[in-house]
């Protein structure tokens, strides 16, 4: 840089002074050393111009104080190096006749004052922090064809004080292009006059503070001709009338208007990107203006925009009210704009459709009594947007947006919500809105009508208390969420079709609409008492995971009768959960097949704190998992359970298995169907079938492993007799040295693992079943002996299913006189044998049966 300096200075000495002596010195003296002391400079002279004496100075980073008396001095060139500084004191003028490069801080301060520089050879140093500052009636003047400056921030330009002048007339362009926070400034000040007529371009920092042009009252900046200005460059006007009477495209700006003052843009056609700041009784006056692109607007009580050909009002904000005046035609482009009123306010627009894709805040807001934002011009509304802040359209107060003409709404597909606020007394009127999809949320206060809405996605209800939303002609909701509040309602006549889609209703939050017809993929929750019902025939959940069903409660109901098939294919690695919890029922009771997903999380079915789930006649496929615990909680069947493995049942803390039919199950591992902790309870009135699946290993002495036990059996009810036969139909992977599979009932320590009620029977049908009984285990089928039966516990334990077909009493394979003289000999007894209905006592019923049926038989009666 140095060496392309002496080349210039060089040249210009011969082309301009030849035969003159000319002499380079540079300053090495002390920072806030003085030019006039001869041992500061390396050629130890003092470099003034004089006679056939020519100098080029050279001022690297330090502080030096033009300390000459007062009076005119020149030099041929100078090189003020980045983060050096030239101070001149009142009197004195450094004039350079020749090549100026300056690249540092010129500082003259004091009536007559002056550096000069106008040669066609200067120039402000590029890559460097050039300052200029005149005080006190002092002058710069340098006429550079460009301006940069590239790091610092605080004054880059400065005037102070009557007289006081930056002369920079010859400037075309200026660039500031530091992106320090803070701000860097141009500023005139008491009567300071900064001239840059001829600049053209004006180009702030990209990011950091702004560049800030500071015309304080009685001062100037002058810019005649400036026709841009780029990224963030500021103009703050103390004065009652600032003019720029070229500037045509703003890009980044922010006009300050301040109290009382006029800006007046005459010849400005486009602003992007910026702001405007109005304040009290401020006016901006544009009247040429045809687009805001990405512009802030702010006015303040009394403030005055006037611009009479603005039609383009896009991605911008502004908030009106009665004393705030946005003085343009009605723009027919918002899209992406933010609009706000209050106070009583009514602002319309023309625009015929809204798109939102980038950002987010409050998009359209009326705010007031008899504030009324009409938006009737809009046919759509699209919000795009993904940003993670919410993108709302609220009415409060009082106020109303009109958007009755809007038939479609889209939100975001990602990102925060598109959220509509009705508060209360207010209304967002949407009176021929019919589809709704994308991300929306409704938060509604008071009593709200959709009158056209038939179908939404994506969307959130949320009555608030007291609050109502009719949508009369909706007809199908998908990936929805009725939000209702504790005393909301939603009442939805025609709505049938529920998928892929949440609810949560207690007592105090109202669904008026028909039972279901479609619920697939949904969930649905009740608590506090509530009993809903729907009337799908089957039910599927394809994709997601979380609880599906669940009642918690006393007296919560859910009513899913209506269901024959339920089928979970997720295969989210997450569970899908149906719950019924603190004594609350969900009714499945015509479900007959459940199929789990063949991967992932389980369909788990759940049941805890005294839960009831009813099922039917039922079978699994796949991944379905059964889990109840605690004493409270019922698993009920009221018809037969097949358990199809991989499927698996759990029962823990002593819950209950309630069978009315029979039950099944495929699984070779005992983790599978672990029933060692809970109460299989047979309670059928009929004849029910019991699948074994243990190993018979004997009469154990202790406590056994996992062998398909059951922690308790029951066998029917004081007033419901039932015969529970045992089976081994399915190999469960224990028929080990040719056996068949056997039954473990281990009980708990203060209840034996048997028990059958009065006139119910266990029909051992061959297999091998162990019981422990006062805390010892025994072999029922040893208990038999040679009889056909025995009594046990209130009922009867048989040794095969063809003990009840005849009243044969002694076995012999006919019904005579034997049988006839057994029942008569035992009459108003308990015998087990002569007691052929098994109902606890030999009386007419059984001689009647004996009568009935007596020559019957296979023995040759």
């Amino acid at each position: 840089m140095k060496q392309r300096l002496h080349q210039t200075i060089l040249s210009f000495a011969l082309l301009t002074s030849a035969g003159h002596a000319q002499v380079t010195a540079t300053y090495i003296g002390p920072t806030n050393g003085g030019w006039n002391t001869p041992a500061n400079w390396d050629i130890n002279q003092v470099p003034i111009n004089s006679g056939t004496n020519l100098f080029n100075a050279i001022l690297p980073n330090r502080i030096v104080n033009f300390d000459l008396a007062p009076g005119f001095y020149q030099l041929t060139a100078i090189n003020l190096q980045n983060g050096g500084e030239l101070r001149i004191g009142g009197g004195r003028h450094l004039d350079i006749t020749g090549v100026a490069v300056i690249g540092g801080y010129i500082n003259a301060s004091g009536a007559g004052a002056r550096f000069s520089a106008l040669s066609e050879f200067v120039s402000f140093a590029p890559n460097s922090a050039p300052r200029l500052n005149a005080e006190g009636g002092a002058v710069i003047e340098i006429a550079a064809p460009n301006f940069g400056f590239n790091s610092g921030s605080g004054n880059v330009i400065r005037a102070f004080g009557t007289d006081s002048r930056v002369d920079l007339s010859n400037l075309s362009t200026l660039t500031v292009s530091s992106t320090s926070t803070s701000a860097k400034d141009i500023v005139a000040d008491n009567g300071g006059i900064i001239d840059l007529s001829n600049l053209t371009a004006l180009t702030g920092p990209s990011s950091g503070g702004n560049l800030r042009l500071i015309i304080q009252a009685n001062s100037d900046i002058i810019l005649s001709r400036l026709r841009t200005t780029n990224n963030f460059v500021l103009f703050r006007p103390f004065v009652s009338l600032y003019t720029l009477p070229d500037l045509q495209t703003a890009n980044g700006t922010t006009f300050e208007v301040i109290s009382g003052n006029t800006v007046s843009l005459p010849s400005l056609l486009t602003h992007q990107r910026g702001k405007i700041d109005v304040q009290t009784s401020g006016t901006i006056n544009m009247p040429s203006l045809t687009t805001m692109d990405g512009v802030e607007v702010v006015i303040q009580n009394g403030g005055t925009i006037a611009a009479p050909q603005l039609r383009t009002f896009i991605n911008s904000t502004v908030e009106l009210n009665p004393t705030r005046f946005f003085n343009t035609p009605l723009f027919t482009n918002i899209n992406g704009s933010r609009i706000s009123v209050r106070d009583g306010l009514s602002y319309a627009v023309a625009a015929t459709t809204y798109t939102f894709s980038s950002g987010s805040g409050t998009l359209f807001l009326a705010s007031g009594a008899n504030t009324y934002l009409d938006l009737r011009s809009l046919t759509s509304v699209s919000v795009s947007s993904t940003s993670t802040g919410f993108k709302d359209i609220t009415a409060e107060n009082g106020g109303v947006v009109d958007l009755s003409n809007v038939v479609t709404v889209t939100g975001p597909g990602s990102g925060g919500d598109l959220r509509i606020f009705v508060r209360p007394n207010s209304d967002i009127r949407f009176n021929r809105l019919r589809t709704l999809t994308g991300r929306s949320v409704w938060v509604v206060s008071t009593n709200f009508t959709l009158p056209s809405l038939e179908s939404a996605g994506n969307a959130i209800f949320e009555p608030q208390i007291f609050a109502r939303i009719h949508m009369p002609a909706l007809t199908a909701l998908n990936q929805c969420e009725l939000r209702i509040q504790d005393g909301g309602t939603i009442e939805a006549p025609q709505l049938r079709t529920f998928t892929n889609s949440f609810m949560e209703l207690n007592p105090t939050r109202f669904l008026i609409a028909p039972a279901f017809t479609n619920i697939d993929g949904s969930r649905i929750h009740l608590t506090g008492g509530r009993a809903y019902a729907v009337a799908a025939p089957s039910y599927t959940f394809s994709s997601g995971s979380g609880i599906l069903f669940r009642a918690k409660d006393a007296d919560t109901y859910l009513d899913l009768r209506s269901l024959e098939n339920l089928t979970v294919s997720s295969t989210s690695t997450s569970s899908k959960d149906i719950i019924a919890e603190s004594s609350g029922v969900i009714d499945l009771s015509n479900v007959t097949t459940i199929t789990g997903p063949n991967s992932g999380g389980d369909l788990r079915i759940i049941l805890r704190d005294g839960g009831v789930i009813r099922f039917g006649t039922v079978a699994t496929q796949r991944r379905v998992q059964f889990s109840a615990r605690d004493t409270q909680t019922t698993l009920r069947f009221t018809g037969s359970f097949t358990l199809n493995s991989p499927s698996r049942i759990l029962l823990q803390f002593v819950p209950t298995m309630e069978m009315w039919g029979n039950f099944r199950f495929n699984n070779t591992a005992e983790a599978e169907v672990n029933l060692a902790d809970g109460i299989v309870w047979m309670n059928g009135n009929g004849v029910q079938r019991l699948e074994v699946g243990g190993e018979d290993i004997g009469r154990p002495s202790g406590s056994i492993p996992a062998n398909f036990q059951m922690g308790q059996l029951i066998i029917g009810d004081v007033d419901r007799p039932t015969r529970v036969v045992l089976e081994d139909e399915i190999n469960n992977g224990n028929r080990t040295g040719g056996r068949r599979e056997a039954l473990y009932m281990q009980g708990f320590p203060s209840e034996d693992g048997l028990r059958i009620r009065p006139s119910s029977v266990l029909v051992l049908n061959g297999i091998q079943a162990y019981a422990v009984v006062n805390n010892e285990w025994v072999h029922l089928n040893a208990l038999l002996g040679n009889r056909r039966s025995i009594r046990y516990d209130q009922g009867y334990i048989v040794r095969d299913e063809g003990v009840t077909n005849l009243p044969d009493v002694n076995d012999d394979g006919c019904v005579d006189d034997a049988d006839l003289l057994a029942v008569l000999f035992n009459f108003g007894s308990d015998d087990a044998d002569a007691d052929v209905n098994f109902d606890g006592v030999v009386d007419d019923a059984d001689l009647l049966a004996v009568l009935f049926n007596f020559g019957a038989g296979s023995g040759g009666c």
